[in-house]
């Protein structure tokens, strides 16, 4: 923990949150607390009227966590947790974006996932809060407890216990399920089945059969699995011995015999929508699904991300090459020149954000899905990570302050939360 004394020279009708960004501003620091001389916490709405403090008292500033973003990746709004175990939503209100009704019980949250339409949040004690479109996974009808891991479809949720057992809850057909799971270590949704790995190494999978939930064409194959991975309609699972095993649609992934001998030595695995990545030990990517590079595989590759119909890839020199529907996302072309020194790539469903190391955001794609971000531009500097639902962009910036583009109705508007999302 940092703490610094900084003079406050400011009129008494500013806020407390001017004042802390322009402490973040002058020091070069990221998210900070100000707490009074009497060490009570300022808090960001307060004017420096109401808070007592006039020109030439002194405030403590001390460094503080980062929020933490969530939405899923089909889903309609966003969810932030803040430092102190309290969480702010923000999008559609029917999909998670409205969680008033449980904000009392929101607190000391440790993680959230976020489904389709809806959310639930871990705390500390090991339960489980949820909130959003009752059919998606906003209600659940019993006790959750014990929780350490939440993973969702649309429609769904399935809780790891510590125990290794699993629970779910939501629409039966894209999920839920009432058989007995146990000795489970992970967990992995498409938009309507579940993967879990077993602590033996072996998998089961269970909800729609036409989107991966029917594994046992492949069952004798899944064994000594060390990662999942999942598109909107398949699964692919890595082995412990490199090879990769696929089952479910095959038009989104499903079938990998095309590649299956290049698949050797492979490191990880990243999806699209439609289609999946295999990071491969000499850093080559080698592709399967709707969507193919240019050149496959594709070398010099640290990372692959996702839209629903296209992907693109970081490459070891921070540079970018995007494939697949170029409406979304896709054609990189416009933007091409501005894609390098890039340290990270996320996505929406028709769309890609780059955040550069200089901390700046480059968005190509359909611009209704985030692709369009010059009405923010001159927000997103010094940018940490950015997260895409849907159909929206949520940037986090390193002194706290987040900033949203996109659809607005589905997360691209945060202006009615901007204050609870102040650190």
């Amino acid at each position: 923990m940092l703490t610094i004394n900084v003079p406050v020279p400011a009129a008494p009708d500013a806020l407390v949150g001017d004042l802390r960004k322009a402490i973040q501003s002058q020091l070069a620091l990221g998210p900070l607390a100000l707490l009074s001389g009497s060490g009570a916490r300022l808090l960001a709405s307060q004017t420096l009227k109401e808070a007592q403090l006039k020109s030439g008292d002194a405030v403590t500033a001390v460094a503080v966590a980062n929020l933490r973003l969530f939405a899923h990746r089909l889903g309609r709004a966003f969810a932030a947790l803040k430092p102190n175990g309290q969480v702010v939503s923000w999008g559609d209100p029917e999909c998670g974006g409205e969680s008033s009704r449980v904000q009392k019980r929101l607190s000391h949250v440790k993680h959230i996932c976020g489904s389709g339409g809806a959310f639930a949040a871990i705390r500390a004690d090991g339960s489980v809060v949820t909130w959003g479109h009752p059919g998606d996974g906003g209600v659940v009808n019993f006790r959750v407890s014990d929780v350490k891991r939440l993973c969702a479809t649309c429609s769904a949720f399935a809780a790891l216990h510590k125990d290794g057992k699993v629970s779910t809850w939501g629409a039966p057909n894209y999920g839920e399920t009432t058989a007995p799971l146990r000795g489970v270590v992970d967990l992995c949704a498409s938009s309507a089945a579940f993967a879990a790995r077993k602590k033996d190494g072996n998998v089961i999978a269970w909800g729609s059969s036409s989107d991966g939930g029917d594994s046992s064409q492949v069952s004798s194959q899944l064994m000594d699995v060390t990662q999942l991975a999942a598109s909107n309609s398949a699964f692919a699972a890595l082995r412990k011995d490199g090879k990769v095993i696929c089952w479910g649609d095959q038009r989104c992934g499903g079938d990998v015999s095309q590649v299956e001998q290049q698949l050797r030595r492979v490191q990880a695995i990243f999806a699209s929508g439609s289609a999946f990545a295999a990071l491969r030990a000499d850093y080559s990517v080698v592709v399967w699904g709707a969507t193919l590079p240019p050149t496959n595989p594709l070398p010099g590759v640290r990372h692959v991300c996702g839209s629903g119909g296209a992907m693109a890839a970081l490459r070891i020199d921070g540079t970018v090459v995007t494939w697949g529907c170029a409406q979304e996302g896709g054609d990189s072309s416009a933007v091409q020149a501005q894609l390098r020194d890039v340290k990270e790539v996320a996505s929406t469903d028709a769309a890609f954000a780059a955040v550069k190391a200089d901390g700046s955001v480059v968005t190509w794609g359909k611009a209704s899905f985030g692709g369009d971000s010059s009405k923010v531009q001159q927000e997103l500097q010094n940018v940490e990570s950015v997260l895409g639902s849907w159909s929206a962009f949520a940037a986090l910036r390193k002194d706290g302050l987040v900033v949203t583009w996109g659809d607005r109705f589905n997360g691209g508007d945060s202006s009615a939360v901007q204050d609870d999302l102040m650190i």
